[in-house]
């Protein structure tokens, strides 16, 4: 790249103008796609796409790493036709009406620009169409951000993205306790834990640059700190003072991260509807600055919590949700793994929490542990991530029963990605990802939507990077940005996209609407 194009766009410029749509486009069993299309706003800079080599677009792109989410040639000649077009450089393209063809290989890509284009498919050729503006019209219908509609004719249709909200991310806890700086990309984290012998090292899934890749503006991030009680079946730290100033360690990096605007803590129902304006505004127009992602901060396993009455006191740090057990068991509750139900003051905790307004997350909550809580919790409940009993034995799991009891009460079911949690008789430390995909995962949504008769009740938790990496990760997910593909999945199986968008993230920020107090106007 010449100095002086250097000097006019810099990498930092170029970050900021980038948006990306990974998907899987649908094939017909003789020819199928995986491309990266990325979105560029870069009228200002008027670059001849003859100067800009692949391997300087994939550095720049990158954050400075060699990226394994490129998929040269069509990923980077995809972004040489775009810049190509922000520049009416016609070159080898051929841009008629507001949609640019060129040949990749055999395939037409048609890359559709601009508002409102018509884009006429009356003929049979195998094309690549990729939406590329703020709706388009296909056929008879209307094609917009966060719509996508399979295959017509021999065409395959590129996933618009969508909005996700993922309601379980261990953030803080892996950037204490595995010192990893998720400002940047999860390859360049990749390449500085090579080597490393730990599990999950080199293979980590989440940084914030991901998560704006796949759209991910709205998560629950977690406060996590376990005490190893004398008894329970999973160890930690010895005193709830210790888990206490973990969790108060975490709680200060969220802040710090929401100083630089790099999060938003969302503690009320106008903050959290601010945050979703934003994200809609940006998807309208996203060549403009892409939000921060809006943050709800829980925590799990409530050891954390000293006392009862300390639940007052976190929820005024910004805490918005709590679950009463992890593994083993803590001082209120038996969870995964150790039959049981409350402990000591369990039930004035949950009396607590209903009373601040703290949300319960029943995930990890014991079989009796769930039972009592619900009956004495009054307050709105979630599993934040928690998979379906019924196709994987095991207490970690919901019975279609505890499904319908969350359902009853207005709440949402978060799927998780830990492999073990996909796929039956998975035996740690010997059983491989290999049988498990996206698409098992999303067999574990479809359960939630069966069973309940709606798709009101089933969101996304990941759990990503829980004390694992892709080792333990349905196989064909590289890192959180391919939730897109789930999109897709829940498309081709004929969900409707006011469903797709309500599993995407609108049940959670439904029931976050209800259960969070309204705040300032």
């Amino acid at each position: 790249m010449p100095q002086e194009m250097q000097k006019r766009a810099s990498s930092a410029q170029l970050l900021s103008a980038v948006r990306v749509w990974r998907s899987r486009v649908l094939g017909d069993g003789r020819r199928a796609f995986q491309v990266v299309a990325r979105r560029i706003a870069l009228s200002r800079h008027p670059f001849d796409d003859a100067t800009v080599g692949r391997e300087r677009l994939a550095h720049i792109l990158n954050e400075g790493d060699q990226s394994s989410f490129l998929h040269p040639p069509v990923a980077v000649d995809l972004l040489h036709a775009q810049l190509a077009i922000r520049a009416n450089h016609d070159g080898s393209h051929r841009l008629n009406g507001g949609i640019l063809e060129r040949r990749l290989d055999g395939p037409i890509l048609r890359l559709v620009v601009g508002e409102g284009p018509d884009l006429s498919l009356h003929d049979d050729r195998t094309s690549l169409i990729v939406i590329y503006g703020h709706s388009c019209r296909l056929g008879s219908r209307s094609v917009v951000p966060g719509t996508a509609v399979g295959v017509e004719n021999s065409h395959r249709i590129l996933l618009v993205s969508m909005l996700v909200a993922d309601m379980h991310l261990d953030l803080a806890m892996n950037a204490l306790t595995l010192d990893r700086d998720l400002t940047r990309s999860v390859q360049h984290m990749r390449l500085l834990e090579a080597g490393m012998p730990e599990k999950g090292r080199a293979a980590s899934t989440v940084a914030f640059p991901d998560m704006r890749r796949g759209s991910v503006g709205l998560c629950s991030a977690t406060l996590f700190s376990r005490v190893g009680h004398v008894g329970s079946a999973a160890g930690g730290v010895r005193t709830q003072e210790i888990a206490h100033a973990a969790a108060s360690g975490q709680m200060a990096l969220y802040r710090l991260w929401e100083r630089r605007g790099i999060v938003t803590i969302i503690e009320t129902r106008h903050e959290l509807g601010a945050s979703i304006e934003a994200w809609e505004a940006w998807e309208a127009r996203p060549e403009s600055a892409q939000p921060p992602i809006g943050l709800v901060v829980a925590i799990e396993g409530a050891d954390p919590i000293i006392e009862p009455e300390a639940v007052s006191d976190w929820f005024a740090t910004g805490v918005r949700i709590a679950s009463l057990a992890h593994y083993g068991f803590s001082e209120y509750a038996h969870g995964t793994g150790q039959p049981g139900g409350l402990r000591g003051r369990g039930a004035a905790l949950l009396r607590a929490m209903a009373a601040s307004g703290v949300i319960l997350d029943l995930s990890h909550a014991a079989d009796e542990t769930f039972e009592r809580s619900l009956d004495i919790f009054e307050g709105p409940v979630l599993a934040s991530h928690s998979n379906c009993r019924a196709l994987v034995p095991g207490d970690r799991q919901l019975t279609d029963d505890m499904i319908r009891a969350i359902a009853a009460r207005g709440g949402v079911i978060g799927v998780a990605m830990d492999a073990w949690m996909l796929q039956p008789g998975w035996v740690r430390g010997r059983t491989t990802n290999e049988s498990v995909s996206l698409e098992t995962y999303a067999d574990h949504i479809d359960h939630i939507c069966q069973v309940t008769a709606s798709g009101a009740h089933a969101g996304i938790g990941t759990d990503l990077d829980g004390g694992y990496g892709t080792e333990q990760c349905p196989r064909d997910l590289d890192t959180i940005a391919d939730l897109q593909i789930v999109v897709e999945i829940l498309i081709r199986r004929g969900y409707t996209a006011q469903d797709v968008r309500r599993i995407a993230w609108r049940n959670w920020v439904d029931l976050l609407g209800r259960a969070l107090p309204a705040g300032a106007r």
